[in-house]
């Protein structure tokens, strides 16, 4: 497929036997609304779904924009080393099963501090992929 324009996807889309596209229930793409818009012209029946790396970068890219808002009306400025929420910003990003009971960074424990509930980030179901409470 040439290019990452609507055309490009369309022209590919169309070079399809009708039978093909006709069987096609379900699509997975990125977030492109080039893609959506091709889609809509030439699979209009079919659902369209986000691929789960695009849906997870998202959310990175979106808990990260919260972050950085939220540092900067608290602090008036951007985050520092020595902020306890950036210095342990990748916690938030990093999967459920990737997360240890030992405390990160240079021996705080990031999850236990006044403003948020006690105990580690496993037992509280602090990451990107958990549905449990935050």
């Amino acid at each position: 497929m040439d290019g990452r324009d609507s055309e490009g996807v369309g022209e590919w889309l169309f070079a399809r036997p009708l039978q093909w596209r006709l069987g096609v229930q379900v699509v997975a793409i990125d977030p492109s609304a080039a893609f959506r818009k091709a889609l809509r012209m030439w699979l209009p029946r079919t659902a369209v779904s986000v691929d789960a790396f695009h849906l997870v970068k998202l959310g990175n890219d979106m808990l990260t924009e919260v972050r950085q808002r939220l540092t900067q009306q608290v602090h008036g400025r951007r985050g520092r080393s020595i902020d306890p929420v950036w210095a342990n910003r990748r916690l938030l990003l990093r999967a459920g099963d990737t997360l240890s009971d030992r405390p990160a960074g240079t021996g705080s424990t990031p999850c236990s501090r006044p403003t948020t509930p006690p105990g580690n980030c496993r037992q509280r179901g602090l990451s990107k992929n958990s549905s449990g409470p935050c």
